[in-house]
């Protein structure tokens, strides 16, 4: 029996076995396993047992160029006993249909293996940035100075500090605190050296920039969520540096549609000829056309006719003042994501109907923080 419910005990211990081989994993990820938690868990249950079961998380993103509302699918994890007879496939179908009933363009996961995920419908989507820094990159970076472990009462700041990028996911300030104390990260904030005065007159320094370092197994040695001030960040990326003894630090960034950096630290690392390759954002799924349509209409500068063809699933055909092209999901959703950095999809599009889209892709993106 399929069913949605909390993540219990037993879920928990199937996944930490089959994923991670210990338990503890869920604190990790407070946003699904954490008390008031959004997320939840579907499930395969069969004699009292939990045979297979996987997270799922809906989460509205931001871009510039509009906003989408995305499924999260997490934790996909079979019993070894019960593996090789469907039952990931029956669980993660039944996740796809409860986050296009709550109203999800997409579903989006990150793959150890991509051919079981290709084979039910799943293609790379999306597009970051993926910075290496090696220690002959120390010496561009200004002196550390004015940095500091991250405190618990700095989260206030910190979730300021994140919701001014423009691209990201909408989460609740306290989702933002939550998160920062899973264990297995490090988290430095860079304090302002101008000074202010407290609610008591008292004199402080405002926190200016943040750098979140690690966080479990996947996100090892990687700067995966960064926000405020570019110098301030710099001083960060120094200390972490130091800190780091022979290996390289990985910084995820968003990346623009047309493959320019994101203004800031990104654009500032290029500048400092930081070495870097455009990536994907994740796997993703087409869950409602119809949803994935409107955002497109909202963004295009003419009018574009759209007709379904009952002979071809998962497929329809787009008509502006130029002429007519046939899209199939995967290609609707590649016009919304883009693929590291490229715009062919939305091009193609453009090209074939007439209407200008320049916001396409919207490129949304998901930093390390928000994964499940």
């Amino acid at each position: 029996m399929l069913e949605l419910s909390a993540a219990d005990d037993e879920t928990r211990a199937l996944m930490a076995s089959a994923l991670r081989g210990a338990s503890g994993f869920d604190a990790e990820y407070p946003t699904v396993f954490g008390p008031r938690a959004r997320g939840c868990v579907v499930r395969d249950v069969a004699d009292g047992r939990v045979r297979s079961a996987c997270a799922i998380l809906v989460r509205d993103l931001r871009a510039p160029g509009g906003a989408l509302r995305v499924g999260l699918i997490g934790s996909v994890a079979t019993a070894s006993a019960d593996r090789g007879r469907g039952l990931a496939t029956n669980v993660l179908e039944r996740a796809e249909r409860e986050l296009a009933r709550r109203g999800c363009v997409a579903s989006l996961l990150w793959a150890d293996d991509e051919t079981f995920y290709g084979a039910r419908g799943y293609a790379r989507v999306g597009c970051e940035e993926d910075f290496v820094l090696g220690h002959e990159v120390r010496g561009r970076l200004p002196q550390v100075r004015g940095v500091r472990p991250a405190r618990a009462e700095d989260a206030a700041a910190i979730h300021r500090l994140y919701r001014e990028h423009p691209r990201r996911a909408l989460r609740t300030r306290r989702e933002t605190a939550a998160l920062l104390a899973a264990p297995g990260m490090r988290v430095l904030v860079h304090e302002a050296e101008r000074e202010s005065n407290d609610e008591h007159g008292a004199a402080t320094r405002d926190v200016d920039a943040y750098l979140c370092l690690g966080r479990g197994g996947d996100l090892a040695g990687a700067a995966h969520e960064w926000g405020g001030d570019a110098d301030a960040l710099l001083r960060l990326l120094r200390a972490a540096l130091d800190d780091a003894g022979a290996a390289p630090l990985y910084l995820m960034a968003p990346l623009a549609a047309d493959g320019a950096p994101e203004p800031g630290l990104p654009a500032r690392l290029r500048e400092l000829g930081v070495a870097s390759a455009p990536g994907v954002l994740a796997m993703g799924k087409l869950l409602d056309p119809a949803a994935a349509i409107r955002a497109i209409d909202a963004a295009a500068c003419a009018p574009i006719a759209w007709n379904d063809d009952p002979d071809r699933p998962a497929s329809r055909t787009a008509t502006g003042p130029r002429g007519a092209v046939r899209i199939s999901d995967e290609r609707l959703l590649e016009a919304l994501f883009g693929v590291s950095g490229r715009r062919e999809a939305a091009e193609a599009l453009e090209r074939a109907t007439g209407a200008t889209i320049p916001a396409l892709p919207l490129a949304p993106f998901l930093w390390g923080l928000d994964s499940i």
